[in-house]
């Protein structure tokens, strides 16, 4: 019997799902609706997390500061976005 537990989701920032498989994360990925979220996958713990808007000012805000020092030096920088590796 498997118990399900309800979580509200009212003010929250992300939700963290253990023992989920690397079948459910790649499926996840490849969600068109998911692409909004970061979904991250470690050792079975899946972590989806909508970022906060607060979030995105402080990203556009590093982007800036980047590409100003990358215009002042002589520094190439190959903007990714949120791409991680």
């Amino acid at each position: 019997m498997t118990l399900v537990t309800s979580i509200p989701l009212k003010d929250q920032q992300h939700c963290v799902l253990d023992g989920a498989s690397w079948e459910l994360y790649e499926s996840l990925l490849a969600e068109p609706a998911c692409q909004k979220f970061r979904i991250t996958y470690n050792n079975g713990e899946l972590e989806i997390m909508a970022p906060l808007p607060v979030h995105e000012v402080w990203r556009r805000i590093f982007s800036r500061l980047i590409d100003q020092m990358a215009t002042d030096l002589p520094v190439s920088v190959v903007p990714l976005g949120s791409t991680a590796f």
